[in-house]
């Protein structure tokens, strides 16, 4: 009886393998990798972006515009990502908060998410404490 074993087929992928060795005069120049402005204007990375849209309340609205949208244009630029602001009276659905959209590629995106969220929790601790 007894059949024993076989050996299993599924042997482990080589994912640690060195990729591209190869014998030469001289090493390979790691390719030059594009920034992500680059790829940004350039489309590479806007067609797996999705705007992200966060409620923001009426009474925070004037810190994150800021003065005469300072706060605003410093978070876009510092992120890369485009901030928008809905007018007043358009609202995130089911609240009364005004809408904040974030739009670009997935990094700045998210980039900009986190800052306008660290933004917004520090002011509102702020006014809360004052």
């Amino acid at each position: 009886g007894g059949g024993g074993g076989g050996g299993g087929g599924l042997g482990t992928p080589s994912l640690f393998a060195p990729v591209g060795m190869h014998g030469g005069a001289e090493p390979a120049s790691p390719p030059r990798l594009a920034s992500l402005a680059e790829l940004t204007r350039s489309g590479a990375l806007t067609s797996v972006s999705q705007p992200v849209s966060l409620p923001v309340p009426e009474h925070l609205v004037p810190s994150i515009i800021g003065d005469n949208g300072t706060t605003l244009t410093q978070i876009s630029s510092y992120s890369g990502a485009t901030i928008r602001l809905s007018q007043r009276g358009e609202f995130f659905p089911g609240t009364t908060d005004r809408i904040l959209s974030i739009i670009g590629a997935p990094a700045p995106v998210q980039a900009a998410h986190y800052l306008v969220y660290e933004y917004l929790s520090t002011q509102a601790a702020a006014l809360a404490a004052a």
